[in-house]
């Protein structure tokens, strides 16, 4: 099982194409159905592979607590979730149907735990002040965050 830091970029890469592409970077899975349903069962591989290894970089630390040694991928994969169903939706998800662990909300919260972390970036420290908000249901206050990102690092 490869964990490297490239193989976690590539998987997040990966992921990201196949939501720009709409699936249409996919060679097979879901053909037959067309379009719609090709880009969301190759949305849904790429981001259970984002999570799969986001997961690898969640571990406790010496006193129990899960940290997370990568949380641009914990924004990667759950701040369009947030956007889009909810706290509401992700918890449903988390206690119905995934059972993981690390659970969903355990790795945002280890993610959103080290948002002051002066080892990051002003950017990533603003994107996870936004996963924070979004993590709260506080949309309009992540939605100045991000405005607040794009103002200090254009292009995001």
């Amino acid at each position: 099982k490869k964990n490297s830091p490239t193989d976690s970029l590539l998987v997040f890469d990966t992921h990201l194409i196949q939501l720009l592409s709409k699936g249409q970077a996919s060679s097979d899975g879901g053909d037959q159905f067309g379009i719609p349903a090709k880009a969301a069962h190759s949305s849904a591989i790429t981001w259970a592979d984002l999570i799969r290894h986001l997961s690898f970089w969640c571990s406790k630390d010496d006193s129990g607590n899960l940290v997370c040694d990568a949380p641009m991928l914990a924004v990667a994969a759950f701040a369009p979730l947030l956007v889009q169903g909810g706290k509401a939706y992700l918890v449903n998800l988390d206690e119905n149907y995934v059972k993981g662990n690390p659970s969903f909300q355990t790795m945002i919260q280890a993610a959103i735990d080290g948002k002051n972390d002066n080892r990051l970036t002003q950017r990533e420290c603003l994107h996870l002040w936004a996963l924070n908000y979004l993590f709260q249901n506080e949309h309009a206050k992540a939605l100045a965050v991000l405005g607040q990102l794009l103002e200090s690092c254009p292009g995001d």
